[in-house]
């Protein structure tokens, strides 16, 4: 334990899909935890997009691995994330996060080309159990100026607002009304679930 890189390190667990039953090869990544500030959740988090998309959404490729994290040791010091755009100009998910965009009403977050994570799929029940639409589709980044509100979720970040796209700011600039109301209940379900140990 003591030659862990940080007080609190992340622990990352890789089994290469090989289509070889007899090669079973485990990588084990310890990295150093980083999580958003309390200033970021009240303010909202700066995030780009890249022209990237998982060639097999359903499973975390080590190859991907390797190109997410060298994408985001290029990021500038005050971007959180890389939002990935395919082809057609869908949002569909970050590079370590799902992403959700808010326009009238309606939640939007791709469904088939992404990577579906637990954090994302308690905060569909969140939405569900809201009574608020979802569009299981990326937000189309030609229409951001139609985005009122926007937010990335993962393990390390739980509901993270987002303030700005690519230097455009989304909605008011500021948290909103249906991201903070998601953001509580997330809250609220984490801490209904948590056992003593």
């Amino acid at each position: 334990l003591e030659s862990l890189p940080a007080d609190e390190s992340r622990i990352r667990i890789s089994v290469p899909l090989t289509g070889n039953e007899n090669l079973s090869e485990v990588y084990i990544f310890i990295e150093k935890l980083k999580t958003p500030s309390l200033e970021e959740y009240s303010r909202g988090v700066k995030v780009i997009t890249i022209h990237i998309y998982r060639e097999n959404p359903a499973a975390k490729t080590t190859s991907f691995i390797h190109l997410a994290d060298e994408i985001r040791k290029k990021l500038p010091h005050d971007v959180n994330e890389a939002i990935m755009v395919d082809k057609n100009g869908r949002m569909l998910e970050g590079l370590s996060s799902n992403f959700f965009a808010i326009s009238k009403g309606k939640v939007f977050t791709d469904e088939s080309h992404v990577l579906a994570g637990l954090t994302r799929k308690l905060v569909l029940v969140i939405i569900k159990e809201m009574g608020v639409p979802v569009c299981p589709e990326g937000f189309l980044y030609s229409e951001i100026d139609q985005m009122d509100e926007a937010f990335i979720t993962s393990t390390s970040r739980g509901v993270l607002p987002v303030r700005a796209i690519d230097d455009k700011t989304i909605g008011n600039g500021k948290v909103g009304d249906l991201t903070g109301k998601i953001m509580q209940r997330y809250k609220e379900k984490i801490k209904e679930a948590i056992e003593p140990v």
